[in-house]
């Protein structure tokens, strides 16, 4: 049976509205019944409605955080990250893992319009299956930031949108490995719709390009062969390439877990790390910086991302007015293996 405050006032002997603000630390009511109160509520077993108290309150103090891998480095860095700060500011953290679904990722979204939360911070996919419910979402003002999901592909739809400018970053390292005599980049990507796919190839040429470094049809590596977990994926990825292309020197894989597959499939193959093949990867995580061999990475600086999220959904939640869309870069840093890297620029690199 459920315990109600009118039960509590009962059993103590106090009006309702005096239980009512006990409970809810109204400061007209003295810490002596305040205590009084709460130990006849825990004697009954008392708890909290969550949708009442959000009710009375007009918001939940609690945000969500929908990431398309849970497993990712990268992802749960973040969440933990981000859970530091909200915690600092008594809000709670939902995670929802997508599973990189578009059919999940489009629940969850919707799943906000239901007013669980306060706001959400969200790693979209891709605009070409979202842009709706991002633009429903703005309309009902519920607080959405998108997370590096490129917005070439948004349209005229609103929201508030943060990501990492890792460009001048990664040509550190393209320039580093060219005078380390490297010449060929492949990049492993996950399947894409062909517009994603399309702007993520020109980019790659524009940086190849910067770097001195030649591009091609080959300077991409589709992962469609999905495998046990993302070390397998990178195996098997790694496995193809060293075979059919032995030119190869360099792979930019996502994270440390398909990394540490390239490095099996490099070690089976007979390519030394990093000296005959050197692997890049878009973290700079407790996978990477735990790894017997070398990589090269790019250090995201989730803290410093986590705490601009949060504040952004935060303040719009809290504010009187709505605003317009808010835009936000956090700069990256190069990590260059120090083994391979002048004393001066060992280590993180800005």
């Amino acid at each position: 049976m459920t315990v109600t405050i009118m039960d509590i006032a009962r059993a103590s002997g106090k009006s309702y509205p005096t239980v009512s603000r006990a409970m809810n630390d109204h400061p007209r009511i003295s810490e002596k019944t305040k205590r009084e109160i709460r130990a006849v509520a825990a004697r009954l077993g008392y708890r909290p409605s969550f949708a009442g108290t959000a009710l009375k309150k007009g918001r939940t103090s609690t945000f969500s955080i929908i990431v398309p891998d849970l497993a990712d480095p990268y992802y749960a860095k973040f969440i933990s990250c981000f859970k530091q700060t909200a915690q600092e500011k008594e809000f709670d953290v939902v995670v929802y893992d997508y599973e990189r679904r578009s059919d999940l990722e489009r629940k969850y979204l919707e799943r906000m319009m239901s007013g669980c939360c306060d706001g959400a911070v969200a790693f979209i996919t891709s605009f070409l299956h979202t842009r709706d419910l991002v633009e429903g979402l703005w309309n009902a003002r519920i607080p959405l930031t998108a997370i590096g999901t490129p917005h070439e592909f948004a349209g005229n739809a609103k929201y508030d949108w943060g990501s990492i400018d890792a460009d001048s970053s990664i040509l550190k390292i393209l320039r580093h490995l060219k005078r380390q005599g490297k010449r060929c980049l492949v990049y492993l990507q996950e399947p894409q719709p062909k517009e994603i796919s399309m702007l993520l190839s020109k980019h790659l040429e524009e940086l190849l390009n910067k770097a001195g470094l030649p591009f091609s049809s080959g300077s991409f590596f589709t992962l469609h062969s999905k495998g046990q977990n993302q070390a397998e994926e990178g195996f098997n990825a790694g496995v193809k390439l060293l075979k059919d292309m032995p030119e190869v020197d360099m792979i930019w894989a996502r994270n440390g877990f398909q990394a540490y597959g390239l490095l099996l499939a490099a070690h089976q193959c007979g390519r030394k790390v990093p000296e005959d093949l050197a692997v890049i990867i878009n973290d700079n995580t407790w996978i990477s910086r735990y790894s017997v061999t070398p990589l090269y990475c790019l250090d995201q600086q989730l803290d410093e991302l986590a705490g601009w999220t949060f504040r952004c959904l935060h303040d719009r939640s809290t504010a009187r007015e709505w605003g317009e869309p808010r835009r936000f870069l956090i700069t990256a840093k190069a990590v260059i293996p120090a083994m391979s890297a002048p004393a001066e620029t060992a280590a993180a690199v800005p």
